[in-house]
């Protein structure tokens, strides 16, 4: 995409849209992976932070959050990244090319340092052998090492029960 060409339309959507204030950026794929290089997030988060009461909103699994430091305060108070967050085993197993559970807490507590919003989905839940045990480190983890905004919970989805049993 041409962020220089996009943040005017995106402003165009915004103006005609009052009542949106949160602006979902890159859903289909990991947005923070491709930073600093790609330049999106930055500008993105510059463009917000122009506005009053306008939000962007990343979700990822990166910890990919150092070039933050660049973003300037006002960029960084209109970003609000939510995590997806799983357990030791699913963070190291099944999502083995995304950051690690730990990781993702990191990041979290870094952005907080910085002044972005914070939030975590634990998404998805999956039952692997010692998930209970797993999900209570992380969620211990979590209130240890950061201050989330939000939490929500997100057990899984977008299959059914065959497609699950038969991966």
């Amino acid at each position: 995409m041409n962020i220089e060409e996009y943040i005017p339309h995106l402003h165009e959507l915004a103006m005609a849209n009052p009542w949106e204030k949160t602006f979902l950026f890159e859903d289909d794929s990991e947005a923070l992976v491709l930073e600093p290089e790609y330049g999106a997030v930055p500008a993105l988060a510059e463009y917000f932070a122009t506005t009053e009461d306008r939000y962007l909103l990343i979700h990822s699994k990166s910890a990919n959050v150092d070039f933050f430091e660049e973003v300037s305060p006002a960029g960084r108070e209109h970003t609000i990244i939510v995590w997806s967050l799983t357990g030791r085993t699913q963070s190291e197993q099944l999502e083995a090319v995304s950051a690690t559970m730990e990781q993702r807490i990191e990041a979290a507590a870094k952005c907080h340092e910085m002044g972005i919003t914070t939030r975590f989905k634990f998404k998805p839940i999956v039952p692997v052998v010692g998930w209970r045990e797993e999900i209570a480190e992380m969620t211990r983890l979590v209130f240890e090492r950061t201050h989330p905004d939000l939490i929500a919970l997100f057990t899984l989805a977008w299959m059914t029960y065959d497609e699950l049993v038969g991966s």
